[in-house]
């Protein structure tokens, strides 16, 4: 077959001499050339905002709604402030936030006095908001709030404890090689003040004046930080050597969790202490039965002082 029979009707001779020279491409479908555009990075996009349950939502927004309440010192009215009081009134609203206060300053002082929430927590529920359904929203937002609260204090005691003895480790050198319990609790009792205690119990510090406090709650702030560091020291011996270190830390937050129990502080109680927060006072203490396995690490300081309520 000549090249001339690849030609439809009508082309020209030029094109059939072109065509001689070259294969013909008339019958295969070249798309015309396209400028190459440059390569952009893909970028992962949200199908949307992350969906939450509803009990999470409902305690994010009690928890949010309680954080951004302003302080009785404020002098102005915050923008939140007016929309809650614009939509409930302004009695709701001073109603609720006097609640949300006698909550934060009960769960305050049990997670101090008692390092426990699962005694105590349906009593600070119903001296709060009353007897009230434990399958309602409202039972339920409350005790998530408590255990939520607990145990974010818990955690960060133990923290600063840490952090305060890797302090004492540049001013005190001998006491990183330390390993036995009877040197170590000298030294902590030596290293023992109020501002070294706050510093560990941080989220008692605008609230708790250990100075004018009975001699019986001085007595409880002083065994707290001596025995609390003695054992912080131990596991962090065991971590820094890279060895694993999760039954240490197990044994360090048993031991956290039973201090309250033991028998010299049977008779303390927030009436010991001098308040600087506006609070409900004459609380009771719910007793509590706890595992008491680690207790036997505790070290008491002496016999406790006489229980004696402090004068404000």
């Amino acid at each position: 077959m000549s090249n001339k029979t690849l030609l439809h009707d009508g082309d020209s001779g030029d094109e059939e001499a072109q065509c001689a020279c070259a294969p013909s491409t008339r019958y295969f479908h070249v798309p015309p050339a396209q400028e190459e555009l440059p390569k952009t990075p893909q970028t992962f996009q949200p199908s949307g905002p992350r969906k939450l349950s509803k009990k999470r939502k409902r305690v994010d927004d009690s928890f949010s709604a309680y954080q951004s309440f302003p302080s009785s010192e404020a002098t102005k009215m915050s923008k939140q402030r007016r929309r809650a009081e614009d939509t409930f009134g302004a009695d709701l609203y001073e109603e609720v936030d006097r609640q949300f206060r006698v909550l934060d300053d009960r769960i305050r002082w049990t997670s101090f006095l008692s390092h426990a929430w699962q005694p105590t927590y349906l009593a600070i529920i119903s001296e709060t908001f009353g007897e009230m359904p434990k399958k309602s929203s409202e039972f339920i937002d409350a005790k998530t709030l408590i255990q939520t609260r607990v145990k974010n204090w818990k955690h960060a005691v133990l923290y600063q404890c840490e952090q305060h003895i890797r302090q004492l480790y540049k001013e005190i050198p001998s006491l990183q090689p330390m390993r036995k319990e009877d040197a170590l609790h000298s030294q902590f009792l030596s290293s023992y003040s109020i501002p070294n205690f706050l510093f560990i119990w941080n989220y008692m510090k605008k609230f708790l004046d250990v100075e004018r406090s009975s001699e019986l709650g001085q007595f409880y702030c002083k065994s707290l930080y001596v025995n609390l560091c003695v054992q912080t020291k131990k596991w962090m011996d065991v971590k820094d050597s890279g060895k694993p270190a999760k039954i240490a830390r197990r044994k360090l937050l048993t031991f956290y969790d039973v201090i309250p129990t033991h028998d010299d502080f049977q008779h303390v109680t927030k009436e010991e202490f001098c308040v600087l927060e506006d609070g409900l006072r004459n609380e009771t203490k719910t007793k509590k039965k706890t595992d008491l396995l680690g207790l036997d690490k505790f070290q008491s300081l002496g016999p406790p002082p006489s229980r004696s309520l402090f004068a404000t």
